[in-house]
């Protein structure tokens, strides 16, 4: 199965993008081209994201490959690549990189993933990072799920030592009918790889559908 489209505009202006999909046996993938006008100077650049940040930059093309395959019943492994050339002060013709892979376990109402990902920024003395990530999810019973997570992402600074922003979140679900009770707990130490600092945030809601 295959599947394909093109298109005008987006984040980096005005061009035409090439999407492609499949399924060849047990393994899907996604393949994108997206050719930026070599002439972009607006005040931002490219960010990781698809969108942009940072002054003055010009940008080039955008690829991306994303591969998944489910090899045994309950299990899927993802896997994927995508740089963009990033063309600034000091810096032409540089790449912006990144690197994803994941694998899901499902076992009964037992869920459990592991991540690890990278980003270079592609820009000169300009920190990469570095993200490794797990978690667990638990569907008790047909009403109530809990699931727990821990991330690190640690950021490469080139002329100071690394940091590490370490943060865990903790979840649980209770539905009856159509109402449903949530509750969130996050917290994170060394924010955005600035140390010294923390966030927590905790959120109790309640949905209702009529």
């Amino acid at each position: 199965n295959v599947a394909s489209s093109a298109y005008v505009g987006g984040a980096f202006g005005a061009h035409n993008a090439l999407s492609l999909d499949g399924t060849q046996g047990i393994v899907s993938y996604t393949l994108r081209y997206d050719p930026i006008a070599a002439g972009d100077t607006s005040t931002s650049g490219f960010n990781g994201d698809g969108g942009k940040s940072g002054a003055g930059a010009t940008l080039g093309t955008a690829t991306e490959v994303i591969l998944s395959a489910a090899p045994a019943e309950g299990v899927k492994i993802t896997g994927g690549y995508g740089s963009a050339s990033v063309k600034s002060s000091g810096n032409s013709g540089a790449d912006a990189e990144q690197f994803v892979s994941s694998i899901k376990v499902t076992r009964g109402p037992v869920s459990v993933g592991v991540g690890l990902n990278t980003y270079d920024t592609g820009t000169h003395n300009t920190a990469s990072q570095r993200q490794e990530m797990w978690g667990v999810a638990f569907n008790v019973n047909d009403n109530l799920s809990i699931s727990y997570g821990q991330q690190d992402i640690e950021y490469e600074n080139v002329s100071s030592v690394h940091t590490t922003a370490e943060g865990k979140g903790f979840s649980a679900s209770y539905t009856m009918g159509s109402a449903a009770l949530r509750y969130v707990h996050n917290e994170v130490d060394a924010v955005a790889g600035v140390a010294g600092t923390s966030s927590e945030y905790s959120e109790v809601s309640l949905n209702l559908s009529f």
